[in-house]
C-alpha cells in the first residue's frame, strides 16, 4: 500500500504594514455591506487589542491592513460610499492564445503582472498596497495573486485580493482585477496553487460578521474568472483570528487539497483565562475544495497576555 504524506514547515515571521485611504470616485455602496463591514472591523479591532503584543506584532500584511481599516473607519466608512467610477478599468478580454517557441523569454528584471494605471483613481494612495504575492504555474497558464488596496475600493468594499493572469508562460500578463465573493470579506493573504491547465486555486484570509475564516476560491478556465470562496475553516470572530494560511494541491491526485494556518486564540479553551493561544493548524479537502476536514493542530503555544512572556508561532508552509 502506498502511502503519501505532507510536510509542514512553521518559522518566524516579519511583515510590513499597508495604510489604506481613499479621496474620491464615486457611486454609493450599499448600505447594508458598510454596516456590516462596520461590524467586521470592529470586531477585529477589538480582538487585536486583547492580543499579547508579541501576537500582535507577527501578524501578516493582510490582517495588519484589516487592523489598519478598523483604525481608520470613520474616515474609510465615508471614501467607501464612493466607488470607481464607471469605464475607468476596461472589461477584461481572453487573451489570445500564442505560439511558444522555445523557453519563455523573460526580460530583466522582470515582467510587469499588474496594472498601475489604476493605483490613483481614489487617491494618491489608496492603489499603493500590492504585497505578499504568490504565484502558480500549470502548463501555458500563470496566475499571480496579490493584496491589493485599490481593489477594496473598486469591489466596493468585498475584496482585498488582487489577481492577474498570463497564458503564454508569463510572457505577458493581464491584471483581472479583484477576486469577487457574495458575502463576507476576502482580507487578502494570498496563496495560489494549480491542478491542470485550466483549474486554478486562491486561498485567503475571508471574514464575517460572526466568524474568521480562511477561504478558497476556484477557477475552472485558468485563473481567468473565479467562484465564490468556500470556507476551508471556521471560527468564532469574537475569540479568534485565522491568519498566514499556506495551501498545497497534491500532485499525485489533483483533488487533495491542503491548507495550514495560524490561529491567534483568545477563547481561554486551551491556555486559561488571561493567556493567548497561537497555533498552526491543518485542514484538508478530498475533492477539489468542495467539502474540508476539521483543523489538525500541528503545534500551538500559550502566551501571557499581560507580560507577552511565552514563545509565538507564525508562518507555515505545506508541501
Amino acid at each position: 500500500m502506498k502511502t503519501r504524506h505532507w510536510w509542514l514547515a512553521v518559522a518566524p515571521l516579519v511583515c510590513s504594514v499597508g495604510v489604506v485611504i481613499a479621496d474620491n470616485g464615486s457611486a454609493q455602496v450599499d448600505p447594508e455591506r458598510l454596516a456590516a463591514l462596520r461590524a467586521m472591523t470592529g470586531q477585529a479591532r477589538a480582538l487585536a487589542e486583547r492580543m499579547p503584543e508579541p501576537a500582535r506584532r507577527a501578524l501578516s500584511s493582510g490582517a495588519m491592513n484589516l487592523m489598519n481599516l478598523a483604525e481608520r473607519w470613520p474616515h474609510l466608512e465615508q471614501s467607501l460610499t464612493l466607488r470607481r467610477p464607471a469605464g475607468s478599468r476596461a472589461a477584461p478580454a481572453l487573451p489570445r492564445e500564442e505560439k511558444a517557441s522555445g523557453p519563455p523569454a523573460i526580460p530583466s528584471p522582470g515582467t510587469q503582472v499588474n496594472d498601475p494605471g489604476t493605483d490613483g483613481d481614489f487617491s494618491r494612495l489608496s492603489g499603493f498596497t500590492q504585497s505578499e504575492t504568490s504565484t502558480a504555474w500549470c502548463d501555458k497558464n500563470v496566475v499571480v495573486g496579490w493584496n491589493d488596496s485599490g481593489s477594496l475600493f473598486e469591489s466596493g468594499g468585498v475584496s482585498f485580493n488582487g489577481y492577474g493572469r498570463s497564458t503564454n508562460s508569463g510572457r505577458i500578463f493581464q491584471d483581472l482585477g479583484f477576486l469577487p465573493t457574495s458575502s463576507g470579506v476576502l482580507a487578502g493573504d494570498p496563496v495560489i496553487g494549480c491542478a491542470d491547465t485550466n483549474t486554478f486555486f486562491y486561498a485567503s484570509l475571508f471574514e464575517t460578521v460572526t466568524t474568521s475564516d480562511i477561504s478558497v476560491s476556484k477557477s475552472t478556465n485558468g485563473g481567468f474568472s473565479w467562484g465564490n470562496p468556500v470556507s476551508a475553516v471556521s471560527k468564532s470572530g469574537s475569540t479568534h483570528f485565522l491568519d498566514k494560511p499556506w495551501m498545497a494541491v497534491d500532485p499525485t491526485n489533483t483533488t487533495r487539497i491542503f491548507v495550514t494556518y495560524t490561529d491567534v486564540d483568545d477563547s481561554g479553551t486551551v491556555c486559561g483565562a488571561g493567556n493567548a493561544r497561537m497555533a498552526i493548524e491543518e485542514v484538508n479537502s478530498p475533492d477539489g475544495g468542495a467539502t474540508w476536514s476539521s483543523p489538525v493542530v500541528v503545534r500551538e503555544v500559550c502566551i501571557d497576555r499581560t507580560t507577552g512572556n511565552g514563545a509565538i508561532v507564525q508562518g507555515s508552509q505545506v508541501a
